[in-house]
């Protein structure tokens, strides 16, 4: 009898420990909603951007525009993709040569100086001190007014470093 009476007891604890998440659930649900839950989550919620349904527009109902949607989302999601989905980068884009003429394209072009270039050179990193900033430049740790393969650095920020080399500035980031 007394081991019933125990069970009983510990069945009422267990239902009244249910109903006590319940109630929490329900509470946080209307803390973060403004309503009783039964309504629209996405009107009001905390997170802009995470439940809130995407706006329609003319282009939805596009279907060229769905389709190079699908190509993007194809190729972020890492799926292999044949090379006449996308345009060529190396062939020049229809009406890039518009303004030249047939003859203008016989007739010498008169040489150009080469344009200046940067030494091949990587930004590994930044030790940011306002006093004294520190740049990781090809594994040489760089001060302001020292120079690496010939470009004088002329200031170091929090995320990028300015070069002077040939008389051009050049900037470098942290990627």
């Amino acid at each position: 009898m007394r081991m019933a009476a125990k069970a009983a007891d510990k069945k009422k604890l267990l239902i009244l420990a249910g109903l006590g998440v319940v109630l929490v659930v329900v509470v946080v649900v209307r803390a973060f909603t403004g309503s009783d839950g039964a309504g629209d989550v996405a009107a009001a919620s905390p997170l802009p951007g995470i439940l809130e349904p995407s706006p329609r527009s003319e282009l939805d109902a596009d279907p060229n525009h769905l389709a190079a949607v699908a190509k993007v989302a194809k190729a972020r999601s890492g799926e292999a993709y044949s090379g006449d989905e996308f345009r060529d980068p190396m062939v020049p884009l229809a009406g890039a040569r518009a303004g030249r003429d047939q003859g203008e394209e016989d007739q010498q072009q008169p040489e150009q100086a080469a344009p200046v270039a940067l030494p091949p050179m990587f930004l590994y990193g930044i030790v940011w001190d306002p006093a004294n900033p520190v740049a990781l430049i090809d594994g040489n740790d760089v001060h302001v007014g020292e120079t690496v393969k010939g470009a004088r650095v002329v200031s170091i920020s929090v995320d990028s470093v300015v070069l002077a080399y040939r008389s051009r500035q050049f900037v470098l980031t942290v990627k």
